[in-house]
Protein backbone atom coordinates (compact mmCIF):
# COMPACT_ATOMS: atom_id res chain seq x y z
CA UNK A 1 0.00 0.00 0.00
CA UNK A 2 1.65 3.39 -1.41
CA UNK A 3 1.85 6.24 1.31
CA UNK A 4 -0.91 7.72 -0.50
CA UNK A 5 -3.12 4.65 0.54
CA UNK A 6 -2.61 4.68 4.14
CA UNK A 7 -5.27 3.89 6.66
CA UNK A 8 -4.80 7.32 9.44
CA UNK A 9 -3.55 5.15 12.24
CA UNK A 10 -4.55 5.79 15.31
CA UNK A 11 -2.54 4.46 18.68
CA UNK A 12 -4.68 4.68 21.68
CA UNK A 13 -3.83 4.26 25.31
CA UNK A 14 -6.34 4.25 27.71
CA UNK A 15 -6.05 4.22 31.50
CA UNK A 16 -5.79 1.61 33.73
CA UNK A 17 -9.54 1.76 35.11
CA UNK A 18 -12.26 0.50 33.84
CA UNK A 19 -14.69 3.50 33.75
CA UNK A 20 -11.83 4.69 31.43
CA UNK A 21 -11.10 1.78 29.41
CA UNK A 22 -14.34 1.40 28.97
CA UNK A 23 -15.31 4.19 26.94
CA UNK A 24 -11.74 4.04 25.29
CA UNK A 25 -12.46 0.78 23.60
CA UNK A 26 -16.25 2.44 22.31
CA UNK A 27 -14.00 5.29 20.51
CA UNK A 28 -11.56 2.23 18.94
CA UNK A 29 -14.74 1.12 17.50
CA UNK A 30 -16.33 4.02 16.65
CA UNK A 31 -13.43 5.37 15.14
CA UNK A 32 -12.52 1.63 13.26
CA UNK A 33 -16.11 1.63 11.58
CA UNK A 34 -14.80 5.00 9.94
CA UNK A 35 -11.96 2.79 8.21
CA UNK A 36 -9.12 4.08 10.59
CA UNK A 37 -6.30 1.39 11.60
CA UNK A 38 -6.28 1.18 15.47
CA UNK A 39 -3.42 0.14 18.08
CA UNK A 40 -5.04 -0.38 21.68
CA UNK A 41 -1.51 -0.12 24.09
CA UNK A 42 -2.88 -2.14 27.17
CA UNK A 43 -1.38 -4.65 29.72
CA UNK A 44 -1.93 -8.21 29.75
CA UNK A 45 -5.00 -7.91 32.82
CA UNK A 46 -6.53 -4.95 31.31
CA UNK A 47 -6.72 -6.44 27.65
CA UNK A 48 -8.57 -9.52 29.05
CA UNK A 49 -10.97 -7.16 30.51
CA UNK A 50 -12.15 -5.97 27.00
CA UNK A 51 -10.77 -9.00 24.84
CA UNK A 52 -14.80 -10.27 23.99
CA UNK A 53 -15.28 -6.47 22.78
CA UNK A 54 -12.46 -6.41 20.76
CA UNK A 55 -12.65 -9.80 19.21
CA UNK A 56 -16.17 -9.35 18.28
CA UNK A 57 -15.30 -6.41 16.73
CA UNK A 58 -12.40 -7.43 14.57
CA UNK A 59 -15.03 -10.33 13.29
CA UNK A 60 -16.98 -7.69 11.79
CA UNK A 61 -13.96 -6.60 9.74
CA UNK A 62 -12.67 -3.78 12.09
CA UNK A 63 -8.65 -3.11 12.33
CA UNK A 64 -8.30 -2.73 15.37
CA UNK A 65 -4.96 -4.64 17.31
CA UNK A 66 -3.82 -4.56 20.94
CA UNK A 67 -0.73 -4.20 21.93
CA UNK A 68 0.63 -5.36 25.41
CA UNK A 69 2.43 -3.66 27.81
CA UNK A 70 4.37 -5.07 31.11
CA UNK A 71 3.00 -3.38 33.82
CA UNK A 72 6.05 -2.37 36.42
CA UNK A 73 4.62 -3.74 39.33
CA UNK A 74 7.55 -5.71 41.29
CA UNK A 75 9.49 -2.60 40.27
CA UNK A 76 7.54 -0.06 42.45
CA UNK A 77 6.16 -2.77 45.63
CA UNK A 78 3.04 -3.31 44.00
CA UNK A 79 1.39 -7.47 43.96
CA UNK A 80 2.31 -8.91 40.45
CA UNK A 81 -1.12 -8.62 38.88
CA UNK A 82 -2.28 -5.10 40.16
CA UNK A 83 -2.84 -3.60 37.13
CA UNK A 84 -5.82 -1.62 37.56
CA UNK A 85 -7.18 1.37 39.89
CA UNK A 86 -10.04 -0.79 41.32
CA UNK A 87 -7.13 -3.13 42.37
CA UNK A 88 -5.76 -1.09 45.15
CA UNK A 89 -5.58 -1.56 48.62
CA UNK A 90 -4.92 1.47 49.82
CA UNK A 91 -3.75 4.84 49.21
CA UNK A 92 -0.42 3.99 49.28
CA UNK A 93 -0.46 1.68 46.24
CA UNK A 94 -2.09 4.71 44.36
CA UNK A 95 1.09 6.14 44.61
CA UNK A 96 3.00 3.37 43.62
CA UNK A 97 0.35 2.62 40.61
CA UNK A 98 1.45 6.44 39.20
CA UNK A 99 5.19 5.41 39.94
CA UNK A 100 4.44 2.55 37.50
CA UNK A 101 3.15 4.27 34.90
CA UNK A 102 5.54 6.73 34.87
CA UNK A 103 7.55 3.77 34.29
CA UNK A 104 6.08 2.85 31.10
CA UNK A 105 7.16 5.98 29.37
CA UNK A 106 10.24 4.31 27.51
CA UNK A 107 7.91 1.23 26.82
CA UNK A 108 5.74 3.08 25.40
CA UNK A 109 8.22 5.06 23.25
CA UNK A 110 9.67 2.21 21.98
CA UNK A 111 6.60 0.72 20.72
CA UNK A 112 5.59 3.29 18.83
CA UNK A 113 8.69 4.50 17.15
CA UNK A 114 8.18 0.77 15.79
CA UNK A 115 4.49 0.43 14.80
CA UNK A 116 4.08 0.00 11.43
CA UNK A 117 2.70 1.76 9.31
CA UNK A 118 3.80 4.98 11.77
CA UNK A 119 1.15 6.01 14.39
CA UNK A 120 -0.92 9.36 12.93
CA UNK A 121 -1.52 10.07 16.43
CA UNK A 122 -1.94 9.02 19.66
CA UNK A 123 -5.20 9.40 21.81
CA UNK A 124 -3.80 9.05 25.40
CA UNK A 125 -6.53 9.48 28.79
CA UNK A 126 -6.14 12.78 30.14
CA UNK A 127 -5.22 10.70 33.32
CA UNK A 128 -1.83 9.88 31.79
CA UNK A 129 1.43 12.36 32.97
CA UNK A 130 2.66 14.77 30.63
CA UNK A 131 5.21 12.69 29.00
CA UNK A 132 2.38 11.15 26.68
CA UNK A 133 2.95 14.35 25.55
CA UNK A 134 6.14 14.45 25.01
CA UNK A 135 6.85 11.03 23.52
CA UNK A 136 4.33 11.92 20.83
CA UNK A 137 6.22 15.68 20.39
CA UNK A 138 9.34 13.56 20.00
CA UNK A 139 7.89 11.09 17.60
CA UNK A 140 6.36 14.38 15.80
CA UNK A 141 2.73 13.31 15.62
CA UNK A 142 -0.04 15.04 17.87
CA UNK A 143 -1.32 13.48 21.12
CA UNK A 144 -4.85 14.05 21.57
CA UNK A 145 -5.96 14.22 25.18
CA UNK A 146 -9.24 12.04 25.84
CA UNK A 147 -11.57 12.84 28.98
CA UNK A 148 -13.25 9.85 29.52
CA UNK A 149 -15.73 12.04 31.95
CA UNK A 150 -18.56 14.44 31.07
CA UNK A 151 -18.03 17.60 30.22
CA UNK A 152 -20.31 19.07 32.87
CA UNK A 153 -18.01 17.15 35.46
CA UNK A 154 -14.89 18.61 34.12
CA UNK A 155 -16.90 22.23 34.33
CA UNK A 156 -17.86 21.52 37.95
CA UNK A 157 -14.41 20.70 38.61
CA UNK A 158 -12.90 23.97 37.28
CA UNK A 159 -15.31 26.00 39.16
CA UNK A 160 -14.27 24.59 42.26
CA UNK A 161 -11.00 25.24 41.54
CA UNK A 162 -10.95 28.84 40.73
CA UNK A 163 -13.97 29.47 42.42
CA UNK A 164 -12.43 31.69 45.73
CA UNK A 165 -15.90 31.89 47.36
CA UNK A 166 -15.82 28.26 47.30
CA UNK A 167 -12.71 28.00 49.43
CA UNK A 168 -14.66 29.38 52.65
CA UNK A 169 -16.87 26.03 52.87
CA UNK A 170 -15.66 23.85 54.74
CA UNK A 171 -17.85 21.10 54.91
CA UNK A 172 -17.76 18.28 53.29
CA UNK A 173 -21.72 17.55 53.32
CA UNK A 174 -22.69 20.94 53.53
CA UNK A 175 -25.01 22.30 50.03
CA UNK A 176 -24.26 25.05 47.88
CA UNK A 177 -25.16 26.58 44.84
CA UNK A 178 -22.34 26.31 42.02
CA UNK A 179 -21.76 29.30 40.61
CA UNK A 180 -21.56 30.51 36.97
CA UNK A 181 -24.23 28.16 36.15
CA UNK A 182 -27.40 28.79 33.53
CA UNK A 183 -29.43 26.73 36.27
CA UNK A 184 -29.61 26.02 39.82
CA UNK A 185 -27.21 23.14 40.25
CA UNK A 186 -26.77 22.44 44.42
CA UNK A 187 -23.35 19.94 45.58
CA UNK A 188 -21.17 19.09 48.16
CA UNK A 189 -17.66 19.23 48.21
CA UNK A 190 -17.81 15.83 48.32
CA UNK A 191 -19.64 15.11 45.46
CA UNK A 192 -17.30 17.72 43.51
CA UNK A 193 -14.12 16.33 44.79
CA UNK A 194 -11.48 14.61 42.88
CA UNK A 195 -8.31 14.33 44.91
CA UNK A 196 -7.72 14.00 48.99
CA UNK A 197 -9.20 16.79 51.24
CA UNK A 198 -6.17 17.05 52.49
CA UNK A 199 -3.77 16.80 49.70
CA UNK A 200 0.32 15.28 50.01
CA UNK A 201 2.89 16.69 48.54
CA UNK A 202 3.15 13.58 46.30
CA UNK A 203 -0.38 13.79 45.24
CA UNK A 204 -0.41 17.18 44.37
CA UNK A 205 2.47 16.34 42.05
CA UNK A 206 0.19 13.73 40.73
CA UNK A 207 -2.97 16.15 40.33
CA UNK A 208 -0.32 18.77 38.46
CA UNK A 209 0.69 16.36 35.88
CA UNK A 210 -2.72 15.68 34.66
CA UNK A 211 -3.61 18.90 34.47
Amino acid sequence: MSVQEQKPHIVMLPFMAQAHMLPTVDLARVLAKRGLTISILATSHNAGRFKSVIDRAIATGLDIHVLHLKFPCSEVGLLDGCENFDMLASGDDVFKFFRAIDMLKEQVQEMLRQLEPAPSCLIADACFPSWATNVALKLHFPRILFYATTCFALLCQHIQDNCKELEAITSDTEYFVLPGLPDRIELTKAQLRGAPKNPSFEWNEIWDEMR
